[in-house]
């Protein structure tokens, strides 16, 4: 064994990228989640970064912990094309692994946010780490795979330089720019999520199994009978925020093709402090006043006191659900 794999050898130089990687996920964490780092310019730093890289580099060493044999002492290999498909690969599975998240968030109750995104691939990479690590120390020293950035970096420079051929370099540049692309797009859908939506307001029923989910909402109630529901706030605005939600109950009719309403009944005023990056679930019952069709129970949520006549206009969030109510 030569000197330079006894020194690669050491669990120090071994794992040290891994540790870079655990520690940047980390930094990253803090500066997603917690007040008032995440209001700082290095938060979309951090967490562009790790959204492009990390999650994506975990999982391929974890995959593929093998680098290719450098040879004997007569016969060398560049490493460089090795760490150049390490990094290329980490980008579009990271890439991947975000718009495979942010989708799964957004069909969930709990919807999509910086911090759950964020929550979702660090979570991910803290699975794969010690598989990682595991894999590559499983690995003869001589065939693992060692990061080296210089490498890369000479190579890097050389396949733009003017010695290559014009395919080559439009080729290359081409990458450059869907890379940038991709960059500035998934840096704008994280970044964007956190100005939007910062407080999220929905509405779960109850379905045959007595779970509280988000389908299955009843077409009919009945007159005088309850209904339950769970109402969940979900406060992602800095700050704890004392909420308020009020209920009505409103009859429609349908004039010249389009819904108006003729009659409403506030049933229940609900107020609720919820502190920054929680959620709360308020359990409810609806019970109809009265029967008749096209009816709608609107849910309406305020962060400060509701006007003395809430609606759907001067509400921070709504949600409604449309129903006919039967008689007793």
């Amino acid at each position: 064994m030569t000197e330079s794999v006894e020194q690669e050898d050491r669990l120090s130089v071994v794992l040290a990228d891994l540790v870079v990687v655990a520690i940047l996920t980390a930094l990253t964490g803090v500066f997603v989640l917690v007040q008032p780092l995440n209001q700082t310019l290095l938060r979309p730093a951090l967490a562009l970064g790790f959204l492009l890289f990390v999650p994506g580099y975990v999982f391929t060493v974890a995959l593929l912990p093998r680098g290719r044999r450098r040879g004997t002492e007569n016969q060398t290999t560049d490493t460089s094309e090795t760490i150049l498909e390490y990094l290329v690969f980490s980008f579009g599975v990271s890439v991947s692994l975000s718009i495979l998240g942010g989708l799964a968030l957004g069909i969930t109750t709990v919807g999509i946010t910086s911090a759950r995104l964020y929550s979702t691939l660090a979570l991910l990479t803290v699975v794969c780490l010690p598989i990682a690590a595991f894999r590559r120390l499983a690995v003869p020293p001589e065939d693992r795979f060692h990061p080296r950035l210089l490498p890369v970096i000479r190579r890097s420079r050389s396949e733009f330089s003017t010695e290559q051929p014009t395919h080559v370099l439009v080729l290359n540049l081409a990458v450059v720019v869907t890379i940038i692309i991709a960059v500035v797009s998934v840096g704008a859908g994280f970044n964007g999520n956190n100005e939007a939506d910062l407080t999220e307001f929905y509405v779960l029923s109850e379905n045959e199994d007595g779970e509280f989910v988000a389908t299955d909402y009843p077409s009919t109630m009945t007159r005088g009978s309850s209904e339950p529901f769970v109402l969940g706030i979900d406060n992602q605005e800095g700050e704890s925020i004392e909420y308020t939600v009020v209920i009505l109950f409103q009859q429609f009719e349908t004039v010249d093709g389009s819904e108006t309403l003729v009659s409403e009944v506030e049933l229940q005023t609900i107020e609720r402090t919820v502190e920054n990056n929680e959620t709360a679930e308020l359990n409810v019952s609806v019970t109809p006043p009265t029967a008749g069709q096209n009816h709608r129970l609107t849910y309406l949520l305020y962060t400060e006191q509701p006007p003395s006549y809430p609606s759907t206009d001067n509400a921070y969030r709504e949600v409604h659900i449309w129903v006919d109510i039967e008689s007793q």
